[in-house]
């Protein structure tokens, strides 16, 4: 505790300012918040927002905290978007973005990258399901 404030207290006027930015670039955007990704039982995310216009995928994700972000997160949920509408995604442009301590970091994915994520996605998600056909399901 410095200056009697528990750490754990949110800074409002340190989030504000990355909280405005992203709000309103989503706005402007037109993206939907909070969308679930499925792919299996076993593989799902949650995009903080996404749109999907004239073949472009736009998924911006809000960070708060302090530790350097990385995209693999972005392009799992663009991987498991392009599974779940059966999309390939040399067919479409990617667009990435995170904002963070006022910053917004952009990165457009090749579809390469994006088609490994949604193999390895499709590789594991058929071992789990083949491996608890065989021992049974994991609440037992």
């Amino acid at each position: 505790m410095e200056n009697k404030i528990p750490e754990a207290v949110i800074d409002i006027q340190d989030l504000y300012p990355n909280f405005m930015l992203y709000v309103n670039d989503c706005i402007s955007m037109k993206m939907l918040p909070e969308q679930l990704l499925v792919y299996s039982e076993y593989c799902f995310g949650t995009a903080d927002a996404i749109s999907f216009k004239k073949n472009l995928l736009r998924i911006n994700d809000l960070k708060t905290g302090k530790l350097p972000p990385k995209m693999d997160q972005l392009k799992g949920y663009a991987a498991l978007f392009c599974l779940k509408h059966d999309i390939q995604p040399n067919t479409i442009k990617t667009e990435l973005r995170i904002y963070q301590s006022g910053q917004v970091n952009l990165y457009s994915p090749e579809p390469e990258e994006i088609k490994d994520v949604m193999d390895r996605i499709v590789v594991t998600s058929n071992i789990v399901e083949n491996y608890l056909k065989k021992v049974g399901s994991y609440d037992e």
